[in-house]
C-alpha cells in the first residue's frame, strides 16, 4: 500500500501565486486547437498502440493505448 503521508523524495514546499496572467500561461503552455476540447497541450502519448480492429470506429484503425492531455 502506498503511503502518501511520507515521500523518499525531498520535496520544497511554495507558495501558489497568482503573478501570471492568462495571457502569460497561453505563451508557455503553447495550447493548440482541438476539436472537442478548444485548445490542449499534449503531454503524453503511449507508444504502445491498440491495433486495427481493436476499437470500433471511428477508432478502428488503431490508436495509442494512452494519451494524457
Amino acid at each position: 500500500m502506498l503511503n502518501v503521508g511520507c515521500s523518499a523524495f525531498d520535496v520544497e514546499e511554495k507558495q501558489m501565486t497568482n503573478d501570471l496572467t492568462a495571457d502569460e500561461v497561453r505563451t508557455l503552455l503553447k495550447p493548440e486547437p482541438h476539436a472537442t476540447c478548444r485548445f490542449v497541450r499534449i503531454a503524453f502519448v503511449s507508444q504502445k498502440r491498440i491495433g486495427p480492429g481493436g476499437l470500433p470506429p471511428p477508432f478502428a484503425e488503431g490508436r495509442p493505448a494512452g494519451s494524457a492531455l
